[in-house]
């Protein structure tokens, strides 16, 4: 990691060097420097504080967000009954300062989260919209409070160095991070975050990006903790490169560690043809393993996902199919304890991965955006997925998303976006077959 030079300053007086102004006035006299000079270096200091801060910016963005997902068949644990419904209604806030860079190399970001409660019934937990605290089961059912909450979710420093050929950048902290192998998910009222440090080098097309990660904090959660599970706990290690070119491949590889816990590797590559009359065509390819990796895995794993998709893009229209399998035992993706790692392929949709026991799965998918229509900020997606495992005889499940979004363009409510998400996900595996909808309405505004 490249090391920062030390500079300091004294609440009393500024120090250069280790000397006080007074003290380079009296070497200024002797030396012939004119003072002059001296305030200059003063006014370079209080140049690069007021630079710093004209480059800080404060957001504050507001999410709306309801969830109901209705279960087609019973579930049962131990001894009592789960929620037949789970469902949650909450308004979130989220303030975000991102500061300049302080000499034009080092600065600060920090997020507070927001969470509050407007409907979440005790007998209809399990959303992941809301804190759930156990109580104790009544009338044979299990019920759990769901409650508010707030957190300092982002607080890291920031440091970048380089020129226009070659740039590095540096994290330290907790962030939201977002990487194959390492990354945090959006996908509720708050997100989750990752502690730890991010480092990338950016040069000539080629990135590179090294993380290391001590502590996690789930959507929900105020507190950062280990990960861990009942035999012991683990650090996260990720290396990886990205690379593109102006002919339209990219790739992306990486390799994942947790000692005695996981190993994980992803590699993908892309090429995306420039037919003309705005039309293109996306190939579009994944490869990951998973491994144990000791004695803190609770069992032994070995397996294997490879995904390729397609994608053709004519206008407004683009239709995709995608064919994905695993090979071995359930893919595993998660790192433990509160990771909410998801997994990276155009088969791990709104509700399920398609990651069983040797699953073999197709989706097709239609995206259109409304613009020739007149009316820009209207998108439709819907997609179908489809899945085949065996345990001791042949499986299905298949899951059917539409998703409405609209953003507004103009006007006080210049962007404002509604979104429905609607999934149908039918599963031989009891429990798994549900009926979603989530409406989720989103406005940043900004405040500096």
């Amino acid at each position: 990691m490249p090391m920062m030079k030390e500079r300091t300053v004294s609440t009393s007086t500024t120090t250069v060097r280790g000397k006080t102004i007074a003290h380079l006035a009296v070497a200024a006299v002797i030396s012939g420097i004119s003072l002059p000079s001296l305030a200059q270096q003063t006014e370079s200091f209080g140049d690069m504080f007021s630079s710093a801060v004209s480059e800080t910016s404060v957001d504050l963005s507001l999410r709306n967000f309801y969830f109901n997902r209705d279960f087609q068949d019973k579930r049962l644990d131990s001894s009592n009954k789960l929620p037949g419904t789970a469902e949650a209604w909450a308004q979130a806030a989220r303030l975000d300062l991102s500061s300049g860079y302080f000499a034009d190399i080092i600065g600060f970001d920090a997020s507070w989260f927001g969470n509050l409660k407007l409907i979440g019934d005790d007998n209809k937990f399990g959303s992941g919209t809301l804190r759930e605290n156990p109580k104790p089961p009544k009338n044979g059912k299990v019920l759990k409070d769901q409650e508010s909450y707030n957190k300092l979710g982002q607080a890291f420093l920031k440091a970048r160095f380089g020129d226009e050929r070659l740039n590095a950048n540096l994290k330290a902290g907790r962030m939201f991070i977002d990487t194959p192998l390492l990354n945090d998910s959006d996908s509720r009222a708050t997100p989750s975050t990752t502690q730890g440090l991010y480092g990338e080098i950016e040069a000539y097309g080629l990135n590179l990006y090294g993380i290391y990660s001590d502590k996690a904090s789930n959507k929900t959660e105020s507190g950062f903790h280990s990960y861990k599970n009942d035999k012991g706990d683990w650090n996260v290690g990720i290396l990886g490169a990205t690379f593109s070119l102006e002919n339209g491949l990219a790739l992306h590889a990486a390799t994942g560690k947790a000692d005695k816990y996981l190993k994980q590797n992803y590699l993908n590559a892309s090429y995306t043809l420039d037919m003309g009359s705005a039309t293109s065509l996306l190939l579009d390819g994944y490869y990951q393993t998973s491994k144990d990796d000791g004695r803190y895995y609770d069992d032994e794993l070995d397996t294997k996902l490879w995904n390729l998709a397609s994608r053709l893009s004519i206008g407004d229209l683009s239709f995709l199919v995608s064919h994905q399998r695993v090979s071995g035992e359930a893919f595993v993706s998660e790192w433990g304890g509160s990771d909410a790692n998801g997994l990276v392929t155009w088969n791990s949709v709104q509700y399920l991965d398609f990651n069983r026991k040797n699953e073999k799965s197709w989706q097709a998918r239609v995206d259109y955006a409304f613009d020739s229509f007149g009316i820009p900020g209207l998108k439709l997606m819907t997609r179908y997925v489809k899945g085949e495992y065996k345990d001791n005889k042949k499986l299905n499940e298949w899951e059917r998303d539409t998703n409405i979004s609209y953003t507004f363009n103009n006007g006080s409510l210049d962007g404002l976006e509604i979104t429905l998400r609607n999934a149908t996900v039918r599963s031989a595996e009891k429990g798994n077959s549900v009926n979603e909808n989530r409406l989720i309405v989103n406005y940043t505004l900004p405040i500096i």
